[in-house]
């Protein structure tokens, strides 16, 4: 046991002795039927301060799959969360108390998840949920230090006492007793700190639950009465007593099985009734009106499951951000300050001799950061911030990235680091003579082998695009050469070749007198003319420069 624990030990032992004498898990009941009636009842219930009826209704809601769902939805996004813990009070000691309560494994095995789940949905449901602490003896895989093992203890047996401002609980023997919130062995996480019920989920979901459940049962009801077999005596004088014959008849169609062949006595038909009405859409209707109302209660919205397809992405994000998100920060913060207030205090005083070293527990309820959306907002930033910047305003840069959140800028580049930069993105270029060929000024290279250039002569300078060597791929620039001559060749002959065209353009450009004039003398010209010879002169520098193309392509491999 360390030294604070060591001198708080009659303290300690005091709780001991306190939680032996409190009650264990007391039995719980539940009613399985509910209506509109009862649920007020429960209501006025709750307003006296006793929580009875009222957590018995929670108990039933439970029982609810959209509940359970939404409740558990909220519970699970929360807890599936890993929480850190941050240092409060004197920076070495806090260091020392927050490092026990994560690394040394306190905080997850004196708070486990299955009794904070128990906690944040009772809270959720019906306002407040209690818990009780379990301390434990010095454990050695622990540091010798007391853990306060939190339990939820069930809310059904809970009572508030309007007179003297506290809440009292009964034990098995139905005798009360006062539970006394952060004394060291009771927690109770509630939404607020007076009459937490009317802040409860239950009381509107109560009469939801009981709208759906009342649309099932109909719908129950009308598919086991969808079609009722019906027996009519036809003729005006019917022959013997037509009550017992009724009888008779009504026996034989409860006694038939499956398939079975009944005849009828001479006046008697049989007819099946069925229901009209379209009970599908009826009582489904009914039920998922229910459903998305229960939804919208717990989460702040329907979606993710009754959205259409089309945007349903963007729908889903914007419940997300709008409804979840405040929720998910809203436990979150709930739990952590309960925790802290109300276990944690005693946790650090016990094992550390100050309260005050206490961390609270933080969870990363924040959303994960829409880096797409980021980058779309910084370029479309940019792009104005030039624009203005080019037609002549002023802009503070200082000011424009703290308003856009551009932490990660520090400042504008100089010219002479804009000049370095680009410099040293140009690729290295081999040096080679005038007619295209490495220069004899060379060296020899002992580790590849190779005659590398010493120095570049004066004269022509070639560079791929690529930053491959120039003295390892003589055919890329042989190839590009030989294109480049055959280039100016052809282009040569072309305009030689076109050179009469030109100046009949430029003649009927001279004599026209408008557009339309331009047009009409240019079709008629145009009209007169063989386009053979270009249109061969074209095909012939196609092939040429294609051949050049492999010729190089063949020459490097």
């Amino acid at each position: 046991m360390s030294e604070a624990a060591r001198t708080l030990a009659p303290r300690l032992q005091k709780l001991a002795n306190d939680e032996q004498r409190s009650p264990g898990r007391v039995t719980v009941r539940t009613y399985t039927h509910w209506t509109p009636a009862k649920v007020r009842a429960a209501e006025q219930q709750a307003d006296s301060g006793n929580l009875f009826y009222a957590a018995s209704i929670c108990e039933w809601l439970l029982g609810d799959e959209a509940v359970c769902s939404g409740i558990e939805s909220r519970t699970h996004a929360l807890l599936g969360l890993t929480p850190t813990f941050e240092p409060i009070g004197d920076r070495r000691r806090s260091n020392v108390v927050t490092k026990a309560l994560d690394e040394g494994m306190d905080f997850w095995r004196a708070y486990p998840e299955s009794e904070l789940e128990q906690l944040v949905a009772w809270r959720l449901l019906l306002g407040v949920a209690p818990g009780r602490h379990n301390w434990t003896a010095p454990l050695p895989g622990h540091g010798n230090r007391v853990l306060p093992n939190i339990e939820f203890w069930h809310p059904q047996n809970l009572r508030y006492d309007f007179t003297t401002a506290g809440w009292f609980g009964k034990d098995a023997q139905n005798k009360e007793f006062p539970i006394v919130p952060g004394d060291g062995t009771w927690v109770l996480h509630s939404l607020t700190k007076f009459r937490p019920w009317s802040r409860g989920l239950w009381r509107s979901l109560a009469r939801w639950v009981i709208f759906k459940w009342l649309a099932a049962q109909d719908y129950s009801r009308h598919s086991e009465k969808g079609a009722i077999t019906v027996a009519s005596n036809t003729t005006e004088n019917p022959i013997g007593d037509l009550s017992a014959q009724r009888q008779q008849l009504a026996s034989d169609l409860s006694n038939s099985g499956e398939d079975a062949v009944i005849v009828l006595q001479a006046g008697w038909k049989l007819d099946i009734l069925e229901i009209s009405a379209n009970t599908k859409q009826i009582y489904e209707a009914q039920i998922e009106l229910a459903n998305r109302a229960i939804a919208i209660r717990i989460r702040g919205g329907n979606l993710t499951t009754n959205v259409d397809q089309a945007g349903s992405k963007a729908a889903t994000e914007s419940q997300a951000r709008s409804n979840e998100a405040p929720k998910l920060r809203f436990d979150g913060e709930g739990l952590s300050t309960t925790l802290h207030d109300q276990s944690l205090v005693w946790w650090a005083e016990f094992n550390f001799g100050d309260p005050r070293l206490a961390p609270y527990p933080k969870y990363p309820t924040e959303p994960e950061e829409d880096k797409q959306a980021k980058a779309e907002m910084t370029k479309t930033a940019a792009e104005g911030a030039e624009v203005l910047d080019r037609i002549g305003f002023i802009i503070d840069e200082k000011e424009f990235a703290e308003d856009f959140g551009f932490t990660w800028i520090k400042g504008r580049k100089t010219d002479e680091q804009r000049s370095a930069e680009k410099k040293a993105a140009q690729p290295v270029v081999d040096p080679v003579d005038d007619e295209g060929d490495p220069p004899d000024n060379e060296d020899e290279d002992a580790a590849k082998g190779e005659k590398l250039p010493k120095k570049a002569p004066k004269g022509l300078a070639f560079a791929l695009a690529s930053g491959a060597s120039v003295t390892k791929n003589r055919g890329f620039i042989e190839g590009q050469l030989y294109v480049d001559t055959l280039t100016e060749n052809t282009t040569a002959d072309g305009i030689k070749a076109l050179d009469e065209t030109r100046k009949a353009i430029l003649e009927e450009l001279d004599a026209a007198t408008d557009f339309g004039d331009l047009r009409a003398r240019l079709t008629a010209r145009y009209a007169e003319l063989s386009a053979e010879e270009i249109s061969d002169l074209v095909w012939r520098a196609m092939t040429m420069a294609r051949l050049a193309g492999h010729r190089a392509v063949n020459q490097d491999a």
